[in-house]
């Protein structure tokens, strides 16, 4: 049984900026006109200064939570962006870390880096391994860590598995928990850094990659690295936490004028400006709040779910170029990750605790018995009733008994009611029963049989009955209402599927909404939907995930409801989605007076 616990404080999006080194082949340019050979400064250590190609006597300015200048290491950058993340996923959460910018940028030194500096991958390996170990070595603590490790690229738009390269085009899937995954992707158990290194490595050559006029060794592909930790509770409460790592190096956006690129890299570059383009949508829709979200406009979005206004701790390392001939791409890039800045997610702890043992007994033996007594009863006991004469009431009148709990808004009147009750015990006592049968799972068949075999002055006065709402999960109530025939009776029924309790109810009582129990249940259900999160407001009836986030979102641009009645403001709901919502909400809580 999966129990999620949200955290209290949604976060945003972590939006890191890194300069890379001026390349000693672009220095040497000559410019003209005044243009400075280099488009971009530092300020300070989280504002940079961009310089503005229509006056240039002004620049534009950027603050990101970070700014890494060309002097910055791979380890500064390391513990700034990643290294907070880690225990987070041995707590049983998911992050992500993605390098974003255009091709030569140096997203791909950022992530996987060189012997000598090596980046944010093996580093991110190297703190996972030190941890665990660091846990091993304590007697006190009671876990148990399982760590798989899966390596994937996304090359024109087909998944392929960078572990198993037979494994080609695969499918992306979604659980009932909304959760995204790649059915039959290799997952290797992992245990030491020595091992994940040699996988890493030798994946990592396997990547799509090609020499273009910009950069002599260009991405072709985005990869994406997935580092799962199972954590196991080795005493009562088992349990077992599972965290989640993706660490994604997209593939630089390509201006086909400057690289020059034909034929199959030309392709390349257009299924790359095309997940990128749709990467961009996704954003723009986040930030305005939109209902409906592009994520399936691409595999690159459709993966990054989690990521982007999902349930992941995320960081985003904004890679650029200070020389003046990347321009254009410093400003797409660096306005993409001003808007990165204002996306929130939420993240929440995914545990998993073991059934008992005594549940697992019930339902291994209950649930078999049951399904043969109900067969029996259709093959043998359903036929021998109906050919069996009535002669006699299965159900003798009773005592009707209800737990004040159950039905607590009855106390005020409940000196009423019990007179009341008093009352119709004793012309239910004077009363000739009507004679009724119990039949189990027939068929329409054998029910029109049966009641051709009554006779006609019962058929008279027969009981009509319909269901109302539940009131409570422990008892069932259905109320049968008096037709306008005369010699029709108003039946209260407890239990109907076992037809323990009945009793007749004399024609002066009436069934009504108490109005100061229906404007208090009403200002509940509009507190709700006004301040409600996701998990509250899919307590209320007819309310799933889609239409919580709709109401979410709703709230976010509009503010909160005046009435319950708005909800048919909000797009996506319909005039029959809202009544059914009212019939369903507003009036499952009655209350019985007597006039």
């Amino acid at each position: 049984m999966a129990n999620m616990t949200e955290l209290k404080k949604a976060c945003k999006v972590q939006v890191l900026v890194r300069l890379r080194p001026e390349h000693s082949e672009y220095k040497e340019e000559s410019n003209s006109d005044g243009i400075p050979k280099r488009c971009v400064r530092a300020v300070d250590s989280s504002t940079l200064e961009l310089w503005n190609c229509r006056n240039s006597e002004e620049s534009i300015r950027y603050r990101f939570h970070k700014f890494f200048d060309e002097d910055s290491t791979q380890e500064k950058i390391y513990h700034n962006s990643v290294c907070p993340l880690i225990p987070l996923m041995l707590q049983g959460q998911n992050a992500s870390v993605f390098a974003y910018g255009p091709t030569g940028a140096g997203k791909t030194h950022t992530m996987v880096g060189s012997p000598d500096e090596p980046g944010l991958i093996p580093r991110c390996a190297a703190e996972l391994f030190k941890l665990i170990d660091t846990h091993h070595q304590d007697p006190t603590v009671p876990w148990k860590y399982k760590v798989l490790f899966s390596y994937l690229e996304i090359y024109q738009e087909k998944i392929k598995d960078l572990l198993d390269l037979n494994k080609d085009d695969l499918l992306i899937r979604q659980d009932q928990q909304q959760n995204i995954f790649i059915p039959n992707l290799t997952e290797m158990e992992i245990e030491t850094l020595g091992e994940f290194m040699s996988l890493f490595i030798k994946a990592s050559h396997q990547r799509k990659t090609a020499a273009t006029k910009l950069n002599p060794q260009s991405s072709r592909s985005h990869s994406i690295v997935l580092i799962q930790v199972q954590k196991h509770k080795q005493v009562a409460p088992v349990m077992k936490l599972i965290g989640k790592f993706y660490l994604i190096d997209l593939a630089g956006s390509e201006d086909n004028r400057k690289t020059g690129n034909e034929g199959i890299r030309l392709k390349e570059s257009g299924a790359i400006n095309s997940s990128l383009f749709a990467l961009g949508q996704v954003v723009d829709a986040l930030n305005r709040g939109l209902c409906q979200v592009p994520y399936r406009n691409s595999k690159l979005t459709r993966l990054l779910q989690d990521s982007l206004g999902g349930s992941a701790h995320s960081c985003m390392i904004a890679n650029i170029a200070p020389e003046m001939r990347f321009y254009a791409d410093t400003v797409n890039t660096l306005n993409f990750a001003s808007k990165s800045r204002t996306m929130v997610n939420q993240p929440f702890v995914r545990r998993t605790i073991g059934k008992s043992l005594t549940y697992k007994r019930y339902r291994d033996v209950a649930l078999p018995l049951s399904r043969a007594k109900r067969h029996k009863m259709d093959d043998s006991s359903a036929t021998h009733e109906l050919s069996k004469p009535i002669r006699k009431p299965i159900l003798e009148p009773q005592k009707l008994t209800i737990p004040a709990e159950i039905l607590s808004p009855l106390r005020v009147e409940q000196g009423k009611i019990h007179d009341r009750l008093a009352a119709l015990e004793k012309l239910a006592a004077g009363q000739t029963l009507t004679r009724t049968t119990v039949l189990s799972d027939i068929n329409v068949t054998k029910g029109q049989t049966a009641e051709q075999k009554l006779p006609s002055s019962q058929q008279a006065s027969g009981l009509i009955t319909k269901p109302l709402t539940d009131i409570n999960k422990s008892i069932r109530m259905y109320v049968v209402f008096r037709q306008s025939r005369p010699g029709l009776q108003i039946v209260l029924l407890l239990n109907p599927h076992s037809a323990k309790t009945m009793l007749t109810v004399d024609e002066n009582l009436k069934v009504k909404i108490n109005p100061h129990f229906q404007e208090a249940h009403r200002n509940k259900i509009l507190k709700v939907l006004n301040d409600g999160t996701i998990i509250e407001l899919k307590t209320l009836q007819g309310v799933g995930q889609k239409r919580a986030e709709l109401i979410m979102n709703w709230r976010r641009e509009h503010g909160p409801l005046q009435q319950v009645q708005d909800l048919k403001l909000i797009n996506g709901f319909t005039d029959k989605m809202v009544t059914s919502f009212l019939k369903n909400n507003l009036l499952s809580q009655i209350t019985f007076s007597s006039e």
